[in-house]
């Protein structure tokens, strides 16, 4: 007898284009349209332009000079690929909240990927009370998985020998 299998919620499954569907309808992910009702998927079609805010382009400028031959400079990363918990911690609500979270920018060893530091920008949105709660949470976070976070205050320009400075000094 085959294993039983839990049905794969409709939320979770791929967005089909409308020729991955098969003559009959149904590709094995269910009704195309019904998953969308008369919204179309169209909507996940709209590009954000740019990755990087000004403020966070200008320190990327920065930092790739500042840890050339040390470290690959990786942008946007989410905190759960960083950091991970058991699974039964995931379930009680922290795998959401590492999963809904994002890095601004971490550093890795270029031959092995593995993660060396983590550097968050902070800028005026730091100082509301939501997100000193959400810093708060990523610092105890990287802190009980051993990962080194680097916080640095945002400005307009940054300068790479004062970045590599700052990097160093951090990863002491």
């Amino acid at each position: 007898m085959p294993p039983c299998r839990q049905p794969t919620p409709s939320w979770s499954r791929p967005f089909l284009e409308p020729s991955s569907v098969s003559r009959s309808g149904s590709s094995g992910y269910g009704d195309y349209d019904a998953d969308f009702g008369s919204r179309s998927p169209a909507f996940f079609r709209t590009g954000r332009g740019v990755l990087l805010s000004p403020t966070e382009l200008a320190f990327y400028h920065a930092l790739v000079p500042a840890v050339a031959g040390r470290y690959t400079v990786c942008m946007k990363v989410r905190l759960a690929d960083v950091i991970d918990c058991p699974g039964a911690v995931w379930r009680m609500g922290y795998g959401r909240l590492i999963a809904q979270k994002h890095l601004d920018f971490v550093l890795i060893d270029p031959a092995t990927t593995r993660v060396r530091a983590a550097i968050e920008l902070d800028d005026r949105s730091h100082a509301r009370g939501d997100r000193r709660g959400r810093d708060r949470f990523v610092e105890a976070a990287m802190r009980a998985a051993g990962v080194p976070l680097i916080r640095l205050p945002a400005k307009s320009a940054y300068l790479p020998h004062q970045v590599c400075q700052m990097v160093k000094k951090a990863l002491r």
